[in-house]
């Protein structure tokens, strides 16, 4: 029942951001097209934001004019930092192109933000989120695999505003980033949570003296061997490692356990590629591609590729 409730929320949170993007693009440009300050231009944005966040019953925890190294920043919600400028400045307005005066000043500005972050704050550079806004263009910056991600400056429409809304209510708010990151990072095969639940759920199956259990344990051995090509009796190298890994000691063990313990992992390991889908699914339509990318290259941090089934991978296990 919580389940299902908490289901509801993130798809009403999906709708909601959906919709308050059109009216939040709307609203910024009548406010970009009179005003004469980025002040204004702050002031419009929370304003927005305060409408959004008493609808989603949730706080964003924003902080203006914050001190740091190379100066203040206009606003910072936990992991996003924004810098605002002036839309009628010549020399500060951003975009339309990459190269233009005011877009060059802001991706510096940001950049240098992001270090004073790391060195007066110890934020990672690739868990923040910077955002340039001057009510006509956006430019979103990113600091991932040891480079930067700058992206072309973005005219404000509804799904860039969507996109803004998106960072500032996942990681603007307490909390861990909806990525794929963090996901390998708890639920991958590393992690301690992940190690301990299946030591835990293991060794409940192997002592079980309910005798359903028991008779259920022992027909999956026969089919086990039979669907997947392996001699239950003779498991390898590769399973024996798994075991090790999880501090499950291979003393006393029959071989059949291990082939388990293999399995265990292996749908714990499809519970996470499952939520990685899940990642992607729910990230805005323009960044999808990207989110895909990235769960591509956490799989093997999750570990499933390296023991998934025969019929994920379309072959049979032959180590």
């Amino acid at each position: 029942m919580k389940e299902g409730h908490e289901m509801r929320k993130i798809h009403s949170l999906d709708d909601l951001i959906s919709k308050k993007a059109i009216k939040f693009a709307n609203e910024m440009k009548a406010v970009a097209a009179t005003a004469n300050k980025e002040e204004e231009i702050r002031i419009a944005v929370e304003r927005q934001l305060a409408f959004i966040e008493k609808e989603a019953e949730i706080t964003l925890e924003g902080k203006h004019e914050f001190t740091v190294a190379s100066g203040l920043v206009d606003s910072v919600y936990d992991r996003v930092i924004i810098e605002y400028k002036n839309p009628h400045s010549p020399s500060d307005r951003i975009g339309p192109k990459a190269n233009s005066t005011g877009s060059k000043k802001v991706v510096k500005q940001i950049k240098r933000r992001f270090y004073d972050m790391r060195a007066q704050y110890e934020q990672p550079l690739n868990t923040l989120f910077g955002v340039g806004f001057d009510g006509n263009y956006f430019i979103f910056i990113r600091f991932r695999d040891d480079k930067w991600q700058v992206q072309y400056p973005v005219e404000l429409n509804r799904y860039s505003a969507e996109r803004f809304l998106w960072a500032l209510f996942n990681l603007g708010k307490r909390g861990k980033p909806f990525s794929p990151d963090y996901l390998a990072d708890d639920f991958g095969s590393e992690a301690k949570l992940s190690q301990d639940g299946i030591h835990i759920l293991y060794n409940a199956i192997i002592a079980t003296k309910n005798p359903k259990a028991q008779v259920f344990f022992s027909q999956w051995k026969i089919l086990f061997g039979e669907v997947c090509g392996y001699d239950v009796d003779n498991p390898s190298d590769k399973i024996k490692k798994l075991a090790q890994s999880y501090g499950i000691p291979l003393k006393s063990l029959k071989p059949a356990e291990l082939h388990l313990l293999r399995d265990l992992h292996e749908a714990i390991s499809l519970a996470d590629r499952y939520l990685l889908s899940r990642l992607a699914n729910a990230a805005p339509e323009h960044d999808k591609s990207q989110y895909k990318q990235q769960a591509q290259a956490r799989d093997g941090r999750l570990g499933s590729r390296q023991y998934l089934s025969p019929l994920e991978y379309h072959q049979f296990f032959g180590r």
